[in-house]
């Protein structure tokens, strides 16, 4: 029996805190997204980070995950503002949230944030 056959999962959650609470105090572990982690950053000096990549599976290395976030309207309505909306959340990602990030979770940015394109 491989040891990923006898985890059992005992807790699901819809929100970060109370997670990233449990983990803290040392009652199990959890798997989540960076932006997950940002959100309930007091609790990051309580845990140790691992990303998927530096863990094994059958023998090799995981494959590099991501994510893509959708910014939906419909063609012609709201003018300019989504496209306002892509260019002030790029600015506000890769220049302040991203190094903040970055030195608080002890992740590296290019983990967190794939450029688009």
């Amino acid at each position: 029996m491989r040891h990923a056959d006898r985890v059992e999962r005992t807790c699901e959650f819809d929100t970060t805190d109370p997670l990233l609470s449990l983990v803290a105090a040392g009652l199990g572990f959890a798997v989540t997204t960076p932006m997950c982690l940002w959100q309930s950053r007091h609790f990051a000096s309580q845990l140790r980070m691992v990303p998927f990549e530096v863990l094994r599976a059958r023998g090799g290395p995981y494959s590099p995950l991501s994510r893509t976030f959708y910014l939906s309207f419909r063609e012609g309505e709201l003018g300019s503002l989504p496209k306002d909306i892509e260019g002030l959340t790029r600015v506000a990602m890769s220049g302040r949230i991203a190094p903040e990030m970055e030195k608080v979770l002890g992740l590296p940015r290019e983990m967190m944030f794939k450029p688009a394109g």
